[in-house]
């Protein structure tokens, strides 16, 4: 027969590494003899049998084998071939192939063997295919003469690749022996009045960084702080931060770098690795820190620093030796990082004039080569805020006049370039950069990829990236060399071209890890034979060679792509994550262990979306089969809230998805594979499908919602149909990133919103009802115009009828008069029926015809100041003076506000500060306190904003909160309680009565979503329509009044506390559960409605009768209040002076949770309700509570 009857087939052949050569070889063998059969089948027929035999047949590879042309004999030859005849290369491959690479080889009669390659150079290079021609070569002559044992010992890295990579790793880089801020103490003397640093909180010259900086670590040796000493760091976005690291290296000690966003849990977690003796910390996060450790506490600031005693000491600073750790659990040295700066400095391109923009969280140890490399190079490193960096990056960039920045590819891809038009140069990792990345920052004048393990100070290669980069491609090493080796086997080479664990070896890698010497001896191996053994041109060497897990490729120029990692740690936007980590904190906070069989993380890649983290859950048949469709959506629900208490933000699953079984590989191992291919056959609105089954689609109803899902669509990339009221940002593809892109998405809106809101509030309801139009914050944030809230334009002939007749010639000049609040007003009232306590602002009008009160703000008014000088005991002198003060009557007109410097010859002294409860609340506290600290210690004052904005805000939303009102009371029962027949009776202070108990606190963990707050009063709604058998309730509760604020107005110093009803249907069936679950909902629309005081609800919002003048029983859910508490550090503590009020005119419960107990106390009026009626009302809520 003459015609053409040559046909290709596709060939698999499985590789088992404990097979022996020979039965490897005859399997081989076997199989071509099997296929003869089928060699004439098409192979377009072959792709249509099933999915593996249509992925099998697009090979790109082609493999042909002419026997000797006398014999015609196809055997595998049995000896060894003699010499290497020909290995020749062709890039020209044949218009008519269509396989990238073809290999033709012709057996000869003289047992020699002739290769040509036909390939494609534009999918393989000339080099590297000469080069796997040698490998080819390489192994056929090992399978020939039969001289390995198993597959496994087959050497793939021919002689060429050896000798080629010896040539680039010829010789180790040289180690800098100086310490790391030896190199900045050159920056000091070259430059000392250069800008080092510019925050958000604060400038610093070189000179004085350095300053600050030394007086720390003479404070930390003071203290007994060196060599082997680790100090953890607990700092926000802050200038500080890097002072605390410079101290902290020339004390010779080393640091660990914390993010103070992360949940506490994690941060206490890393605190309890390294048991310091010692934690630094800002003012702001001095109670978390304290809260973290019993180690030595020292906040970072220029008072604590420079009013220090050992600031001007002589004493010499120990000497650090270049061994000496400086920072990490990785144990980064001196050495490593100084080699480090030495090799990668102009690489870097970090100039004395860049101005670095630091954006990198401390929880990545790339913000210490932001910090140290930055500063070493002279350049100026600019901090924004821990706000700015989550919600306005280009802002804040742009304001600081940067120019250069590192972004993971993940937060370069959320920004856009224009936005920031000043940017020169532009580094990135932590993830593969891609190519289209790249193109979108071509205005920069350089763009960086940057490479490297935390083990190995942070950086290793380095890239100049342009336009025609390729993907992955992370560059050559700086500092250090780069060797592949097969993955598991750290003693075998990798060929070159072939995928390898890369292994680093040179001056920049870290001795190891801290305390976990398991760890560290999996992870650095020492004297691998194939170094010592070296080359005959290149002799061998000892060292100790980091095996980063991480697989890369060598390219032909000897330069690296990044292909993945060889276990499951991976990156997901530049964080490392396990996998397995994950695994067991979703298995923890799982608990019931019958309604899961199985749990595996893995990350997917949905449809048309962006890489996430997916759990996948096998459910048993308790909760696969259950009767309720919302079960799973249910246990989400739950598994979600207690995660975000456990794992950082980074670490939260963006989807969890229900399996009947988590697939296996047939070795018993969890089938990764098939777990990706189920996760990336979903769509993102499939996903939220599965997270929402059983709940009804419920479309956006309010504009808000409306914007939020059109913004959502267009950010998450999906329907924006497939976006419902209840839909979770979190599980329908959102995550850090995208929160940023959406924030700066609503921006463009006019809408104001913030990351945190975001992950606070996922859900679209949720977040709308947080979101704040951008123009009423701004005008929220303006000065109000004097007068601006009188009904006449004539303010000075009010001023003339109302107010300076009551004025005192030395008061000062009146500059405003605005309405009091509702809570104000009530307790000035309160306080005029007791001659020991008279409350105003600064000054307060009579009250006018319309009932309203009002407070005269002053121009120059000054405080009474008074200074006592005694001899006796300071405690009791103290109380004496309070209680006599407090005895005194004044006028409605006259100032509350009164310090007494109280001075005592042996040094204790005290400060006594007067204030009224009509001018703070609990929240202003700490501000308040905060404030006369600065003032003491000469610090910039804490950013506040007015009162009279505060009164200006709450007046333009007060029409609002009131028609909200009005729908909520209308056609309501009056309160539960209300003693209108008493309203007229003269009280005294006998008439007072307090009753107290406490309880176990309810464990209220399991119901996510549900505060403790909240099933306090679903218990007290419960217990009174008991004790009064009524179906509806009606009572009043405390509130900070400041849920409704925005961002500009939440530091307000003033009383901003109202109080607003509860009212609540109870029927027989109801739980506290149930109870709980509608009063939470309440909650969160009331808080958008505090505008609105008491009595202004009652007169405007019901119809109830006229002698109805409050909401009957009152209730606050408060934290536990410390009477002493510390001012600042400096072992001063501020005292709270109470004294006896008249009773209350209305029952009032207060609860605060405190050392595991709930605490209730009762403040009421015996002569309106007995003692026993409300025992049995806590009884009750006790009982209630317990059914929880």
């Amino acid at each position: 027969m003459i015609a053409p009857l040559i046909n290709a087939v596709p060939v698999r052949v499985k590789l088992y590494p404990e097979q022996d050569v020979e039965s490897f070889l005859n399997s081989i063998q076997q199989q071509s003899i099997d296929m003869i059969a089928y060699e004439q089948s098409e192979l377009l027929d072959t792709r249509r049998i099933n999915t593996d035999t249509e992925q099998g047949s697009r090979f790109n590879t082609l493999l042909v084998v002419q026997p000797t042309q006398q014999s015609g004999d196809s055997r595998i030859i049995d000896g060894p071939f003699d010499q290497r005849k020909i290995v020749s290369a062709n890039d020209d491959l044949d218009d008519y192939n269509p396989n990238a690479v073809m290999i033709l080889c012709q057996l000869t009669e003289d047992n020699s063997l002739t290769m040509e390659v036909s390939f494609d150079s534009r999918v393989v290079d000339v080099e590297q295919m000469k080069r796997i021609a040698s490998q080819f070569e390489h192994v056929l002559r090992q399978l020939a003469m039969l001289t390995t044992d198993t597959v496994e010992s087959i050497e793939v890295v021919s002689p060429e690749d050896i000798k080629q990579l010896w040539q680039w790793n010829a010789a180790v880089p040289h180690a800098s022996e100086r310490c790391v801020h030896e190199l900045i103490d050159d920056t000091v003397k070259q430059q000392p009045e250069s800008p080092a640093i510019c925050s958000w909180d604060g400038q610093l010259s070189y000179r004085e960084l350095d300053i600050l900086s030394t007086s720390l670590a003479s404070q930390l040796v003071a203290l007994g702080a060196g060599a082997g000493t680790i100090i953890p760091l607990c700092f926000e976005k802050s200038m500080w931060h890097p002072v605390a690291a410079l101290g902290v290296m020339k004390a010779g000690a080393a640091c660990v770098a914390m993010d103070s966003t992360q949940p506490e849990s994690r941060l206490r977690s890393i605190v309890e690795q390294v048991h310091p003796d010692f934690l630094l910390t800002s003012s702001k996060n001095y109670d978390l820190a304290r809260s973290l450790s019993d180690a030595t506490l020292l906040i970072v600031d220029r008072y604590h620093l420079l009013d220090s005693p050992v600031v001007h000491s002589t004493a010499p600073l120990p000497q650090a030796h270049p061994s000496d750790t400086i920072y990490g659990m990785s144990l980064t040295t001196h050495r490593n990082f100084a080699s480090a700066a030495k090799h990668q400095q102009e690489i870097l391109n970090i100039r004395s004039t860049s101005r670095v923009f630091d954006f990198v969280s401390y929880n990545f140890d790339v913000s210490w080569s932001n910090h140290l490399q930055t500063l070493i190079c002279g350049g100026c490193l600019c901090i924004p805020s821990e706000s700015e960096r989550r919600n306005d990056i280009p802002g804040a960039f742009n304001r600081m006049k940067c120019d250069y920045v590192y972004f993971t590819p993940s937060v370069a891809r959320s920004l856009d370039p224009s936005s920031m038009p000043g940017i020169k140069c532009l580094a990135m990792g932590g993830e593969p950069i891609q190519r289209s990345e790249v193109v979108r920052w071509t205005q920069a004048e350089a763009i960086i990829g940057i490479y490297g393990p935390a083990e190995c100070a942070q950086a290793l290669s380095f890239v100049r990236l342009d336009s025609n980069c390729h993907n992955s491609h992370v560059g050559l090493p700086y500092g250090a060399n780069m060797w592949l080796a097969q993955p598991g086997c750290p003693d075998r080479l990798a060929a070159i071209g072939a995928i390898g664990e890369l292994l680093i070896e040179g001056p920049t890698v870290s001795k190891g890890y801290f305390g976990d010497l398991e760890k560290t001896t999996a992870a650095y191996i020492k004297d691998p034979s194939w170094l010592l053994q070296g080359t005959p041109r290149h002799p061998g060497r000892s060292g100790t060679l980091y095996k980063t897990g991480d697989l890369l490729r060598y390219n032909s120029d000897g330069s690296f792509d990044f292909i993945g990692r060889k276990d499951g740690m991976i990156k997901l936007r530049g964080q490392r994550i396990e996998l397995a980590e994950v695994e067991y904190h979703v298995r923890v906070c799982l608990e019931d262990a019958s309604v899961y069989d199985g749990v595996a993380a893995e990350i997917i890649r949905p449809q048309n979306s962006n890489p996430l983290l997916a759990v996948f859950i096998s459910l048993t048949d308790r909760l696969g089969k259950s009767e309720n469709p919302s079960a799973f959506t249910e246990l989400v629900e739950t598994l979600e809230q207690k995660l975000i208490h456990r794992l950082p933000q980074y670490m939260i699953p963006g989807a969890y998805i229900p399996v009947e079984q988590i697939p296996m590989t047939t070795t018993n191992k969890t089938d990764r594979r098939a777990l990706r291919d189920l996760g990336n056959a979903q769509s993102l609105e499939r996903l939220a499908e599965l997270q929402s089954h059983g709940k009804k689609h419920r479309e956006p109803s309010t504009e808000m919602e409306k914007n939020l899902q059109v913004l959502w669509s267009s950010v998450l990339g999906v329907e924006p149909a497939s976006v419902s009221a209840d839909s979770n940002f979190l599980r329908i593809g959102g995550e850090s990133i995208a929160a940023m892109r959406l924030v700066a998405a609503a921006r463009l809106q006019g809408l104001s919103l913030t990351v945190a809101q975001i992950f606070k509030a996922p859900r679209l309801s949720q977040m709308a009802l947080l979101v704040i139009q951008k123009a009423e914050e701004d005008e929220a944030s303006q000065p109000q115009p004097a007068y601006s809230f009188l009904k006449t334009n004539d303010h000075k002939t009010f001023l003339q009828d109302h107010v300076e007749p009551f004025l005192y010639e030395d008061t000062g000049i009146v500059k405003d008069v605005i309405p009091c609040t509702d809570f104000q007003k009530c307790a000035v009232i309160d306080a005029l029926q007791d001659p020991r306590e008279t409350a105003d602002l600064d000054l307060r009008a009579p009250p006018q015809p319309d009932g309203r009160f009002w407070q005269v703000l002053l121009d120059g008014f000054k405080p009474i100041y008074d200074t006592l000088d005694v001899d006796d005991d300071v405690e009791s002198f103290t109380h004496t003076l309070c209680e006599e003060d407090l005895k005194r009557s004044r006028q409605l007109v006259q100032s509350f506000i009164r310090f007494v410097a109280i001075r005592h010859q042996g040094g204790k002294h005290r400060l006594v500060f007067r204030i009224a409860h009509a001018q703070f609340d609990g929240y202003t506290w700490s501000t308040m306190i905060q404030t006369l600290a600065a003032l003491y210690y000469q610090q910039s004052l804490p950013m506040q904003s007015t009162f009279r904005q505060f009164i200006a805000f709450n007046e333009r939303k007060k029409e609002q909160s009131l028609s909200y009102w009005t729908s909520r009371l209308r056609k309501s029962c009056h309160p539960t309680w209300s003693p209108a027949s008493c309203s007229d009776t003269v009280y005294s202070t006998s008439d007072r009565m307090t009753v107290t108990t406490s309880f176990p606190m309810p464990n209220v963990q399991r119901h996510e979503g549900i505060s403790s707050a909240t099933f306090f009063h679903a218990a007290c709604a419960i217990a009174l329509s008991q004790q009064f058998g009524r179906k509806d309730v009606v009572f009043g509760r405390l509130v900070t009044g400041r849920s409704m604020l925005p961002g500009s107005l939440q530091n307000v110093v003033g009383p901003t506390m109202t109080e607003v009803p509860v009212v609540v249907s109870i029927s027989p069936n109801d739980t506290i559960v149930t109870v709980a679950n509608q009063l939470q909902a309440q909650f969160l629309d009331d808080s958008l409605h505090e505008s609105a005081g008491m009595e202004e609800i009652i007169r405007n919002c019901t119809d109830w009768p006229e002698q109805v003048v409050d909401f009957g029983w009152r209730t606050a859910f408060q934290q536990a209040d410390e009477m002493e508490f510390t001012f600042l550090d400096s072992g001063s503590t501020i005292t709270v002076h109470e004294h006896d009020l008249l009773p209350r005119r209305r029952p009032e419960v207060y609860a605060t949770p405190r050392n595991g107990r709930l605490h209730l106390e009762f403040e009421g009026n015996r002569q309106l309700i007995s003692a026993d009626i409300v025992r049995e009302v806590f009884a009750r809520i006790q009982s209630v509570l317990g059914e929880v």
